[in-house]
């Protein structure tokens, strides 16, 4: 692997031309978040701050979650800014579209960190954003976890 690229060589973070670049939002909610081990492949992305997603439920499949769609629940995550390239690299990593289908859904911004940003596009708040997510035969006999994804060895929360 060589130096400054992301897991499995996948993505070179240093080769992102995020100036006058299209991009489109992004949400996050499980290894690809802040402070976690996959971040690195959104390094340089654009941050958007936190957000919610409704009729989506999170399941523990051990080292990563999977979204679900299912009414009645929501999940909380962290939205980006990605560009067409990243996208497609993502997902390959994500394995899209056979492990994970990647969708436009709507949101809700929680807090918005660089929404106002002149550097960010687009400039207004998000009404939706790309979400990568599973199917429920996925999860068949997985455990449910809350709407925020925390990789300690026993998930705590509930879905409210």
């Amino acid at each position: 692997m060589n130096q400054g690229a992301g897991i499995w060589g996948i993505i070179d973070a240093s080769s992102k031309p995020w100036t006058n670049t299209p991009w489109e939002w992004l949400f996050v909610y499980g290894t690809l978040k802040r402070g976690q081990r996959n971040h690195a492949l959104l390094s340089g992305a654009p941050f958007g701050g936190e957000a919610r997603i409704d009729g989506m439920r999170l399941y523990d499949l051990g080292p990563f979650p999977m979204a679900i769609a299912e009414a009645g629940f929501h999940i909380e995550g962290e939205l980006f800014g990605v560009d067409a390239r990243l996208l497609a690299e993502l997902d390959r990593f994500e394995g899209s579209p056979r492990l994970y289908e990647r969708i436009l859904w709507p949101i809700t911004p929680m807090h918005a960190a660089n929404l106002a940003n002149k550097s960010a596009q687009p400039a207004h708040p998000p009404q939706r954003a790309w979400l990568y997510r599973g199917r429920a035969h996925q999860v068949r006999h997985v455990p449910p976890i809350g709407p925020r994804y925390d990789p300690t060895p026993t998930h705590t929360g509930a879905n409210q």
